[in-house]
């Protein structure tokens, strides 16, 4: 979370403390303040690591560039914990992509250009495959440390399926019966003194955002620009994000707010889906190598306004990889949230009591379930395969046979 904090002063509600002590106050932050800009180093691995670390934290050029030394083999004490520490690995994901397409582009422009094959565009194909490892290597890191930081909670990244048949049927009812369910769940929690705000289920990420504010479980400035951009047309925040992909030291810091993570998303997929045919990107979600026959370029002009084209549609790619880390980040530090707030206990125990209820109220239908269940169950009669493919397929094959059933019982 400390990346997410410094960046954009967001942090998890505050634990209660007694009244004598402080209270924390939320950082009232928008942004690193990255204006007053350091020139560009040369060589900026080589300075003293204190310098370093300042050097790549106002300077993301720099920061490229030692990320990229680093993935080529440089090695140097305390480097490697400066840019995948639990601080520095989300904007050490970023550098390395953007390098990645970078060193990608100018090989492409060499070979247009009639110098394919040269020691350089070789050195740079070199580069560019290590900076692919690493990338690989870093995003698993980021996994790893992801599920670290929740299992200190308690909690876990993904829902692990349930191998109880039982349980497995309870929820499969609930979710069939989806609307009587609800009904029963906002009864019983609002019984066991569980507040209305709490109540009313998040319909998609974006909204769950909003809940969590809502709650005081999430806790970010929102200044007037935020509410400004939140009520703005799609041509003008759309706008805004075609101007920050244009920069990569000075960033619009505004844009990755929690609140508007998700408008950013899907603006960011707008302008790949416009961007990609005029840069000959086979698909709006990735930047593979130019079909070389296929290109026909004849003059300098057309090379460059492709390059050009290129260059854009990668740097939306890069903003996208981004912005996906940030919706995780925001989406696991409000399920840590969820998990410290007194009123969770109350919403499991009605969850637990409306499935219960469902199944008495519908014995039939739980019965038909766990027919179907029968033939995929072990010896011990457990669940054999608790994949997430299996098990979709397996839910697929109840709901169709609950559909059946219910419509047999309307023909009756």
């Amino acid at each position: 979370m400390r990346y997410l904090d410094i960046r954009f002063g967001v942090t998890p509600s505050p634990r209660a403390t007694p009244d004598s002590e402080p209270q924390p106050q939320t950082p009232r932050l928008v942004g690193p303040g990255l204006r007053a800009l350091r020139p560009s180093c040369p060589e900026p691995w080589r300075l003293p690591l204190h310098e370093l670390a300042d050097q790549i934290a106002f300077s993301f050029l720099d920061y490229a560039k030692v990320a990229v030394a680093e993935a080529c083999g440089l090695e140097r004490t305390g480097l490697t914990d400066l840019l995948y520490g639990d601080d520095r690995i989300r904007p050490s994901i970023d550098a390395l992509t953007y390098a990645r397409h970078r060193l990608q582009l100018r090989r492409e422009e060499h070979h247009l250009a009639g110098r394919w094959g040269d020691d350089q565009y070789e050195h740079w194909r070199w580069q560019c495959d290590a900076v692919t490892r690493r990338l690989k290597e870093a995003n698993t890191e980021l996994q790893r440390q992801r599920d670290r930081d929740l299992r200190l909670h308690g909690l876990t990244i993904d829902h692990v399926a349930t191998d109880d048949p039982r349980e497995q049927a309870h929820r499969w009812l609930a979710q069939y019966l989806r609307a009587e369910f609800s009904e029963l769940f906002v009864r019983i929690a609002a019984e066991g003194g569980a507040p209305p705000r709490v109540l009313t289920p998040a319909r998609s990420p974006e909204e769950t955002i909003t809940r969590a504010y809502d709650r005081g479980l999430l806790v970010a400035p929102v200044t007037p620009e935020v509410e400004r951009l939140r009520s703005c047309d799609d041509a003008e925040f759309r706008r805004r994000v075609l101007n920050d992909a244009g920069r990569q030291n000075d960033r619009d810091d505004i844009l990755a707010h929690p609140l508007l993570l998700h408008r950013w998303h899907r603006q960011l997929r707008v302008l790949q889906d416009q961007v990609a045919p005029s840069a000959r990107a086979s698909s709006p979600r990735g930047l593979d190598p130019l079909p070389w026959r296929k290109v026909g370029l004849e003059t300098a002009e057309e090379l460059s306004r492709l390059m050009a084209r290129r260059t854009l549609f990668a740097v939306l790619l890069q903003r996208s990889d981004e912005n996906r880390h940030l919706r995780n980040q925001v989406a696991d530090a409000i399920v840590i949230a969820e998990a410290c707030s007194p009123d969770t206990p109350v919403l499991r125990e009605a969850t637990t009591s409306a499935r219960a209820e469902l199944v008495r109220r519908h014995p039939a239908l739980y019965r038909l379930i766990r027919d179907v269940l029968e033939p995929h169950l072990t010896r011990y009669g457990r669940l054999k395969d608790c994949s997430p493919e299996r098990r979709r397929v397996l839910r697929s094959e109840v709901m169709k046979t609950l559909d059946q059933r219910q419509a047999s019982s309307v023909g009756e």
